[in-house]
């Protein structure tokens, strides 16, 4: 399984791409959120992802920056779909309120109904599906700001927790610890927190993720959605702050980068 990165920036970001990514199992595709725009098309056409190849997209929450390229993805889709270019269904999984906000988008904007092969799955707490082969439960993550889910994958070699762009509450942990791998957003470094105010748009800094991942019992943590002030240095900033906390492996991706896992 891969994961590939098609953005890893916050919602601000001018240098990096929004936070959004493809998981890979078996030469089949999930998307998990889409950006803030059309850009995302482009991203995966650079890690040489054909659209054909995903037929499932979970989308997280309702913010612009996760919602509004998996809107270009559905019409994309759409219009392969009509051409006969896109062979299967595309499944997309969120919310309840995620999917009767994407319709009624598609009814104002577009002013079309939407295929009947784009199938809208809704999900709740504590759901498992089966999605390429991989069993995902999702969870939803008690978000401050606006109704989010993330999910947890099990198999018999891993566990990997992602639980979208807000801290982790402490109401989650039973259920997210001694994982393999936790996917986790840090808005920016802790140096930075007094001139990029995290914690009044509901994020956290690098230094906490890292001490929720020791919390856990994490292997390893993936650090994303970040800002992109100091791209030449994020990289080793983020890394070099996550392990004075965290003992296990860190992980500080760049857009278009993957991670075997």
């Amino acid at each position: 399984m891969k994961i590939k990165f098609l953005g890893v920036g916050t919602a601000s970001a001018v240098d990096l791409y929004n936070t959004c990514f493809v998981i890979e199992n078996d030469a089949k595709f999930l998307l998990v959120d889409g950006g803030g725009g059309n850009y995302i098309l482009n991203q995966i056409k650079k890690l040489n992802i054909n659209i054909n190849d995903i037929n499932n997209i979970f989308i997280s929450h309702l913010h612009f920056d996760h919602l509004f390229g998996v809107l270009w993805m559905i019409s994309t889709v759409s219009k392969k779909i009509n051409n006969g270019q896109y062979k299967g269904t595309l499944n997309i999984f969120g919310s309840k309120k995620v999917i009767e906000i994407i319709h009624e988008l598609f009814r104002l904007t577009e002013a079309r109904e939407i295929s009947k092969k784009i199938k809208f799955i809704a999900v709740y707490d504590g759901d498992k599906k089966i999605i390429n082969g991989i069993e995902y439960e999702f969870i939803d993550t008690h978000a401050k700001k606006t109704e989010m889910y993330g999910f947890i994958i099990k198999n018999q070699e891993s566990k990997i927790v992602f639980i979208g762009d807000e801290p982790m509450k402490e109401e989650l942990f039973d259920r997210c610890k001694d994982s393999s791998i936790l996917m986790h957003e840090s808005f920016c470094l802790d140096s930075e927190k007094d001139k990029f105010n995290p914690y009044k748009l509901t994020h956290c800094t690098c230094k906490d993720a890292a001490i929720i991942a020791k919390r856990l019992n994490a292997k390893a943590l993936i650090i994303f959605h970040t800002k992109d002030n100091n791209l030449k240095e994020r990289k080793k900033k983020y890394s070099n702050e996550a392990k004075q906390y965290f003992e296990g492996e860190v992980f500080v991706p760049d857009d278009l980068e993957t991670i075997d896992v």
